[in-house]
């Protein structure tokens, strides 16, 4: 048979056809030169061997280099390429081509190259990221060369390019000229364990110093602490560079911004499927449990509902440690890096004992891990081992100013201008890269009539000399259009084309010739890098943050309130008009600056802008502020939350206290909740007063709690309430064993909610079965009828499937029908899994997967049975099984037991859909002891059970 033709190869042989004005050697000659070039200029490109110069023909084999901005350079495609470099055929013929363009380029890719071809050893450590991506490519252009083996090259550049992306905004952050901080460094050296290099009395294995802690009091977190513009993320990105570049034991670490999108603070796990994602690239013997750790933190985190709380806690807990325990395996410190902190802090206390509380646990399971935290404010409730920040020596100012500014002045002005600099901007660094802007931008001068010298302004924070900074920069925007934009144009946070003729043009005076000069305007602006940035979405201008915190206040000062409110009621018009989140997000900021009422603002409120309005809420009137605080589960600092409404209390206090019950703290929730005694008639505090006593396991305090709240709430309170209430009432008395008095309170949660199927009257039902089983098999009778019930609602497919964002509620379900319903079990396994949370469940478990094995050993007539062979597991022993099952626990345990299930079948006696009846009904055991632990949690610690 014909062997297929691709593509590439039938243009390629078409083109060679076409070729019969001048001989095929002639080109193939022209090709074999250029083969061994990055690129080239066909006009002074020499052939190999005939020496001939100018490849006139080119553009048949060949394609334009983009992204050059001068020269005719040119590149020849994959295929003629790798065809050429064949017909060379060995690494001495390939160094015989280059040595016929002796005036070849000599940028660095061309050096990459001619090492890759010469076989000499390539430094990969120190190649940036896109001389590793065109280091690869190189290889592939290479890979039939016999006198060339690449194979181990090529695996190691496949590891060094996510690397690179991991090391690429630490080299962003560092990537401006650092000076000084030697201290600082020698400081987080001797923290993390590692010996001066300056000593010389080791060697690069000995390296670290091998001290293990097991505790944050013995090794709390080193704290880099001061305020922004410090140097403080600078630092850091330094000392892991400095780190992350030994060829020999290198430092594992993982950076955690606490800005980024990713991590979410208020669910402190999110730092650590970051963590693991960082550290798998780092620790190749650790890759495979960290990915898989990551993949169950994932899938814990979309698997909480509001009704589970203990759960959160003990499963958070489960997951820090197990991340500790593969992190100890390292042999060296391993870093974790949590910068940007101040954000978690801006947060609310409650955030803050979270991250911390993870930290401990991670701390307990992993001795050699070395934990750095930075922030703009000190951590007071924890301990730390504190490294505050101070300005710039004289000393490392001049070294700093002498680096950016040495081609431009003589040594002797240079010292001036140094003087001038210090006296204008002080030994702040980002006051000093501010005003290096201003001295290369417009001269020395400028600079000078700056106004900070004064005794008044020499009392000002740094913030206010860097505001005036910054307006020196606006005032040298060159277009005077462009001026007027930005200046008072930037009290809004987004610029775009629309937004200068809707909202900008009026208040800034802007008279624009026609509707295009808008997007010219807009693309000028974009031009002033230290102001804007582009939103990488939908290209509008951002008023860049780290800017607008130092400005906003002087451009108020400034501006006249009238011109103000005419931006802020033109911006409220503009964005009214249309419903996406960005826009909604803006009008709600623009309302909020301008005082509307709260009501009227809550009327515009969209769900899911929150991440949008964050850095919004330092900019806010107090009023406002309360009123954000509450939406974006902010804890504003205690004074003024006693300035607070009631409401607007009970919504902040509310998220404080289910942060505190998600990482185990019930104590301090409720105390968080009592703080006051009053109550609106709808308070979110009822249920989660009630929820904080059940987790502490006072449940005669708990069940008098109900009582009350039940005997004051007025009948007009939302039925959502009273029913939440009435549930926890009847949890509260089921763990006390009360079971009809919890039935009662049942029936009382059932006569607030509708006939029809709902999530709140499945719950109703299914607590209902639970508690009947629990009286005996004299409720069998009274329990059936409420089991055809449930039988009957699921039977709509769209409450069965609205269980999937409902998981303790599904779990609730698959413990009391899952023996009955095998299509529940089937759907709790894919979309919550097999949460193993004690020995009990673990042993349980074990037992019946030695069970299933030995049937299907027997079935088969096996000698080992098929899922050992599919485990590798070496016997069929209890203990086997449990090692096994403690170490796959999670996700992956989860979908190994859900493929078996699907792909096993037998036909021995008591098998369903090939699956052992009696393995089914261990697992439906296993949700129902997850269930009764939920319910009664004093049971969670202590009762004989190991938490895991």
């Amino acid at each position: 048979m014909q062997a297929k033709i691709s593509p590439e190869q039938a243009l390629y042989d078409m083109e060679q056809f076409l070729q019969n004005d001048k001989p095929e050697q002639q080109e193939d000659a022209f090709a074999n030169a250029a083969a061994v070039l990055v690129f080239f200029d066909p006009e002074t490109l020499h052939a190999y061997q005939t020496g001939e110069t100018g490849w006139s023909d080119f553009f048949h084999f060949c394609d334009p280099v983009k992204n050059r901005a001068q020269g005719n350079y040119w590149q020849l495609r994959p295929l003629v390429r790798r065809k050429a470099l064949q017909r060379l055929g060995s690494h001495n013929e390939m160094l015989r081509a280059l040595a016929a363009n002796p005036d070849r380029t000599k940028e660095p890719v061309q050096k990459i190259y001619e090492a890759l071809i010469s076989g000499e050893p390539i430094d990969i450590l120190h190649l940036q990221r896109d001389e590793l991506v065109a280091l690869s490519l190189m290889t592939e252009w290479l890979d039939n060369i016999p006198s060339l083996d690449l194979a181990q090259l090529k695996r190691e550049v496949q590891l060094a390019i996510p690397m690179a992306d991991l090391l690429a905004p630490l080299n962003r952050l560092a990537g401006v000229q650092f000076v000084g901080r030697r201290k600082e460094l020698a400081s987080m050296d001797e923290y993390v364990g590692i010996r001066s290099a300056a000593s010389g009395l080791f060697s690069s294995a000995e390296r670290f110093i091998r001290q293990f802690f097991t505790d944050l009091q013995k090794n709390p977190p080193l704290l880099i602490y001061g305020p922004g513009g410090i140097g403080k993320s600078t630092l850091i990105g330094k000392f892991i560079l400095n780190n992350a570049s030994q060829r020999n034991d290198t430092l594992p670490f993982a950076y955690l911004d606490t800005d980024r999108a990713i991590i979410e603070p208020g669910q402190p796990l999110t730092y650590l499927i970051e963590a693991a994602r960082q550290l798998a690239l780092q620790c190749p013997e650790q890759r495979q449990q960290l990915m898989a750790l990551k993949d169950d933190i994932t899938a814990i985190l979309s698997s909480y509902d509001g009704f589970e709380s203990s759960k959160s806690f003990y499963e958070g807990a489960s997951i820090a440690i197990r991340f500790g325990q593969i992190i100890s395996q390292v042999n060296t410190p391993v870093l974790l890096v949590i910068d940007t902190f101040e954000e978690a802090q801006f947060l609310g206390g409650e955030i803050v004992h979270g991250v911390w509380s993870l930290l401990v646990r991670l701390q307990e399971a992993a001795p050699n891990l070395r934990t750095i935290v930075g922030g703009r404010a000190m951590v007071q409730q924890f301990p730390v081992k504190p490294l505050e920040l101070p300005e710039l020596s004289r000393e490392e100012v001049q070294e700093l100013i002498a680096g950016v500014l040495k081609n431009s002045f003589s040594e002797g002005e240079l010292r001036k201008v140094v003087d001038d600099i210090i006296s204008v901007a002080g030994m702040n660094p980002m006051s000093l890269r501010m005003a290096l802007i201003i001295v290369q931008e417009q001269g020395v001068d400028k600079l000078r009539k700056v106004e900070t010298r004064n005794w008044f302004m020499r009392r000002l924070r740094t913030e206010v000399i860097q505001a005036r900074l910054y307006g020196r920069i606006l005032t040298h925007i060159h277009n005077e259009k462009v001026k007027q934009l930005a200046y008072p144009g930037l009290i809004v946070r987004r610029i775009t084309a629309d937004v200068i003729r809707e909202v900008l043009a009026a208040p800034c005076q802007l008279k624009l010739r026609n509707a295009g000069e808008a997007d010219e305007l807009a693309e000028l602006l974009a031009n002033e890098a230290s102001l804007v940035t582009r939103d990488p979405v939908d290209g509008a201008l951002c008023h860049r943050q780290d800017v607008r915190r130092v400005m906003l206040q002087d451009l108020r000062n400034e501006i006249s309130a009238a011109v103000i409110k005419a931006i802020h009621d033109n911006a409220v018009n503009f964005y009214s008009k249309q419903e996406d989140p960005v826009a909604r997000a803006e009008e709600i900021y623009h309302r909020l600056s301008r005082g509307d009422s709260m009501q009227d603002v809550e009327k515009r409120w969209m769900p899911g802008i929150e991440n949008r309005l964050r850095n919004a809420l330092e900019e806010l009137p107090s009023k406002s502020l309360l009123w954000l605080s509450g939406k974006l589960g902010v804890t504003p600092d205690k004074d003024m939350l006693k300035t607070a409404s009631l409401e607007e209390w009970e919504s902040i206090t509310a998220t404080a206290a289910e942060r505190y019950l998600n990482t185990g703290e019930a104590q301090i929730a409720l105390d968080t909740i009592r703080e006051r005694d009053d109550r609106t008639i709808n308070s979110p505090l009822y249920r989660l007063e009630l929820e904080a006593l059940r987790n502490l396991g006072l449940y005669d305090e708990a069940a008098f709690v109900a009582e009350e709240m039940l005997a004051t709430i007025p009948r007009s309170a939302d039925p959502a309430i009273l029913y939440e209430i009435n549930m926890q009432a009847a949890f509260i008395k089921e763990a006390q064993g009360r079971i009809e008095e919890a039935i009662a309170s049942l029936k009382q949660a059932s006569s607030l909610q509708p006939p029809e199927p709902t999530k709140e009257g499945l719950r109703i039902l299914i607590t209902h079965i639970r508690l009947l089983r629990k009286q005996g098999d004299e409720k069998n009778a009274e329990r059936a009828v409420f089991v055809k019930q449930v039988r009957d609602w699921l039977a709509d497919r769209q409450l069965l499937m609205s269980l999937s964002s409902s998981p303790a509620l599904l779990r609730e379900v698959v413990a009391e029908l899952g023996k009955i319903m095998p299509e529940l079990l089937e759907n709790a396994i894919d979309w919550v899994g097999i949460e193993i949370r004690n020995d009990l469940q673990a042993n349980v478990l074990s037992q019946a997967l030695t069970n299933w094995n030995a049937e299907l050993q027997k079935d088969s007539n096996s000698l080992l049975g098929e899922l050992l062979e599919r485990t590798g597991i070496k016997d069929n022993t209890l203990q086997s099984w449990n090692t096994f099952v403690k170490e796959n626990n999670g996700r992956r345990l989860s979908n190994n037991i859900q493929h078996w299930r699907k792909e096993l079948s037998s036909d021995l006696p008591g098998q369903s859909n090939g699956v052992s009846i009696n393995f089914d009904n261990t697992l439906v055991d296993i949700y129902r002891i997850n269930v009764d632990l939920s319910i009664n949690r004093s049971s969670m610690e202590g009762g004989g059970m190991t938490m895991f």
